[in-house]
């Protein structure tokens, strides 16, 4: 039999966690703020991510995505798989 267990599994993000508080790092204060994993579980691919509505890229295989935040604030972090299928958490990035 085929491992299908991905398949199976719902499209969720899993990191960061949805009313997560996460702080943008900086190699300096000039600097702009490092970039942010986005993770995924289950769903199909390809996997295209969005935050808030806009498009920051598209994953084949891999669930999981980096994304660069400009500033401090609340975003929507949204991802939708090959099927449609999307999950979507709201952060707060801080100083």
């Amino acid at each position: 039999t085929r491992n299908v267990a991905s398949a199976e599994q719902p499209l969720k993000i899993i990191f960061p966690l949805n009313g997560a508080q996460l702080a943008l790092e900086r190699t300096s204060p000039a600097e702009a703020p490092q970039p942010i994993a986005i993770k995924t579980n289950g769903g199909n691919g390809p996997y295209r991510f969005l935050v808030d509505g806009l498009p920051i890229g598209e994953a084949d295989f891999r669930n999981a995505a980096f994304w660069q935040p400009q500033g401090p604030g609340f975003v929507r972090l949204t991802v939708i798989d090959a099927s449609g299928t999307t999950d979507s958490v709201v952060v707060r990035l801080q100083q």
